[in-house]
């Protein structure tokens, strides 16, 4: 998932509010990652990275500057199922 903030930010924290309804432990493994490229998130700065587990919100604080927010989930055959992604 990628958030344009329409120019280079900086940036403070994420705050990722997990879905309460179901599928909460899906987010798991996750990588926060600041560009300024779009579609290339890992040429960015990785701000944060941990196990959601199955918390419904997760803050991470996340200095750096850019114009693109990407959450990542790494390995294969993972699906995305968040409910908000704020970026301060």
């Amino acid at each position: 998932m990628e958030v344009d903030l329409g120019s280079s930010q900086a940036i403070g924290y994420v705050a990722v509010y997990n879905r309460l309804d179901c599928c909460q432990s899906w987010l798991g493994l996750y990588e926060l990652w600041v560009s300024t490229t779009s579609g290339a998130p890992t040429v960015g700065t990785k701000c944060a990275e941990g196990d959601a587990g199955s918390s419904a919100l997760v803050e991470r604080r996340c200095p750096a500057t850019g114009r693109y927010v990407s959450l990542l989930l790494p390995g294969s055959s993972r699906t995305l199922n968040i409910q908000e992604l704020y970026v301060y």
